[in-house]
């Protein structure tokens, strides 16, 4: 169902799912067909030592795709900590 066919009960649910999902953390996506903006040199030499990869439409990290770098670096970090222990 798209979000204009909700009814005000449904978007009012739907309001407080986003708030409690970013409030956690949670990153909604971009728009569809909207594309990351490309990783400049410094970014880059932030992601190769990290394994994290751009696909020209997102990052990639371990088989998932992320719409924010800063995302992927997070992940990426705590993953690799998990593997050193």
């Amino acid at each position: 169902m798209s979000r204009k066919n909700r009814q005000p009960t449904q978007l009012a649910q739907y309001a407080t799912a986003v708030d409690v999902f970013t409030s956690e953390g949670g990153h909604l996506p971009s728009a569809v067909g909207n594309p990351c903006p490309a990783p400049t040199d410094a970014e880059r030499a932030l992601m190769a030592p990290l394994g994290i990869q751009f696909d020209g439409r997102a990052f990639r990290f371990a088989g998932n795709h992320y719409d924010r770098l800063a995302d992927a670096v997070s992940y990426a970090r705590r993953a690799n900590a998990a593997d050193r222990h």
